[in-house]
């Protein structure tokens, strides 16, 4: 069988979308996209590191913003009751610091609108649009303490590998009162 190169492409952007949720979520480029860098900045966030050192506090919300699009299966899978939509809806019914919000374009070549955001969620819109950087992959994830991005991964299978794992740990951390 003949491989032309962008076939060889599409399989490579399959290979990736399916499993590099762990190395994306651990260390995400900046000059090439990634979600939450300073101005101008071209080095890459370690997000295990954030994650390591958010600070969740009695009060803080520990918030999971799911970026989606309607023509992407793997979204539409991920938002089935038995996926992870229906995962994270069960465990913020039983852990009212914990709440999550669903970013759906359209389409996956879109790019995410000031609209699609929730008004608590705006600064983030904001802050991705000045930076030119509303059209990440989907599925991908946030996690979200304190106006602070510290977890961030993309593909279907991040969401059991990493980023569940990431809301759980945070809100262990104020359950036990050592978030501070």
């Amino acid at each position: 069988m003949k491989l032309t190169v962008s076939g060889f492409r599409l399989f490579l952007s399959c290979v990736l979308m399916l499993g590099a949720g762990a190395p994306a979520a651990q260390a995400a480029d900046d000059a090439s996209g990634g979600p939450d860098v300073e101005a101008g900045s071209r080095h890459k966030v370690d997000f295990a590191d954030r994650l390591a050192r958010a600070r969740v506090g009695p009060d803080d919300e520990v918030v999971v913003l799911v970026h989606s699009a309607k023509d992407c299966v793997f979204c539409q899978r991920w938002k089935g009751s038995l996926g992870g939509q229906g995962e994270i809806a069960r465990y913020a019914d039983t852990h009212p610091g914990v709440r999550y919000y669903v970013v759906e374009r359209s389409r996956i070549a879109d790019a995410e609108t000031g609209d699609l955001y929730p008004g608590a969620l705006a600064w983030l819109y904001d802050k991705r649009a000045g930076k030119g950087k509303t059209n990440l992959a989907v599925p991908s994830y946030d996690v979200i303490v304190r106006h602070k991005v510290v977890w961030h991964a993309f593909g279907y299978s991040a969401w059991g590998k990493t980023v569940l794992p990431a809301v759980r740990s945070l809100d262990d951390r104020r359950s036990v009162g050592n978030g501070n």
